[in-house]
């Protein structure tokens, strides 16, 4: 995503942000489903309040990712205003930024 941001800045095309392929890169993204509780744990140790607050977790992280997904959009939108033609730019430094510490974390566990 970051090689195709920094190409739309070079060609001088925009990168549209749409609330649908924002919403799409979120779901996509493996780090908003590591936060729901583990199905393996679940499968292990199964018990009724095991079962109501693994729900009750689900729910909550749930709600609460989705109300910061409408917030990341607003400030995503303003920002792309803002922005302009650097937004590809900024786009691309964000995204390796991104990737530079998700390096560093995996080089950790290992």
């Amino acid at each position: 995503m970051a090689i195709k941001s920094f190409k739309a800045g070079q060609a001088d095309s925009q990168l549209k942000l749409s609330f649908t392929n924002l919403f799409m890169i979120m779901l996509l993204s493996s780090k908003i489903w590591i936060l729901f509780p583990s199905g393996a744990v679940i499968a292990n140790q199964l018990n009724f309040w095991l079962i109501v607050n693994a729900s009750i977790y689900a729910f909550i992280m749930f709600t609460v990712s989705s109300m910061l997904f409408y917030f990341y959009v607003l400030i995503g939108k303003i920002g792309q205003k803002l922005l302009k033609d650097n937004f590809s730019y900024l786009v691309t430094f964000l995204l390796s930024i991104f990737a530079i510490f998700l390096f560093i974390q995996g080089f950790g566990l290992v």
